[in-house]
């Protein structure tokens, strides 16, 4: 369950005050909005740093899951309906798990007809609830992090690994089943129900 996702838009080479900012700070509360824009201008490039609160729990079988794509409320909040989204992603890493070693985890996900990288910090949790900062960046087709457009995530990803290959350590296909949380007239959270397959 997505509990806060906020993007934050930094203006090129601004994403690293941005994540200052962020470990500093305490956490967005559920009402605040889902994007906004920080040390930004209008025109130029962008980078792009999300802070994501997400609580994780495993559906015991099959009828509870379907319940919960059924169920019209859940904590005294109302459900929306459901969307629906068929997503690929592999998990790289190097051969001797350096991204990993520093603390992070690299995704590459397929999305549409183009890719997103994500370098995907492994924060910390308090019981089911994590807290993490990710660095993303969107890709035409999958190339090594050296050829990753100019971005904050590229610049990690080239700190972390420096020249060696990535490997492909794991890759999951899920249907994701998408349903708002809504206190009143707002969207406060959002129920991500997958049925995840490991390749």
């Amino acid at each position: 369950m997505i509990l806060n996702r906020i993007t934050f838009h930094a203006k090129f080479g601004k994403a690293a005050q941005v994540v200052e900012m962020l470990k500093q700070s305490s956490p967005p509360s559920a009402g605040a909005p889902g994007r906004m824009r920080v040390l930004t201008d209008r025109t130029g490039r962008f980078d792009t740093v999300v802070l994501e609160i997400e609580a994780k729990f495993s559906v015991p079988d099959e009828a509870t899951f379907r319940r919960l794509l059924e169920t019209t409320a859940l904590a005294g909040l109302d459900l929306g309906e459901a969307s629906v989204e068929e997503l690929s992603d592999r998990y790289l890493d190097t051969a001797g798990r350096a991204i990993q070693n520093w603390g992070y985890a690299c995704r590459l996900r397929r999305k549409g007809d183009g890719y997103v990288a994500t370098l995907k910090g492994l924060g910390r949790a308090a019981g089911s609830v994590h807290r993490r900062i990710e660095h993303e960046v969107d890709l035409s087709k999958p190339v090594y992090p050296r050829d990753w457009p100019p971005s904050a995530a590229r610049d990690l990803a080239l700190r972390l690994c420096g020249s060696e290959p990535l490997v492909v350590l794991f890759e999951i296909d899920q249907t994701r089943h998408d349903r708002a949380l809504i206190d009143g007239s707002r969207a406060v959270a959002t129920l991500s129900l997958d049925r995840v397959r490991v390749c």
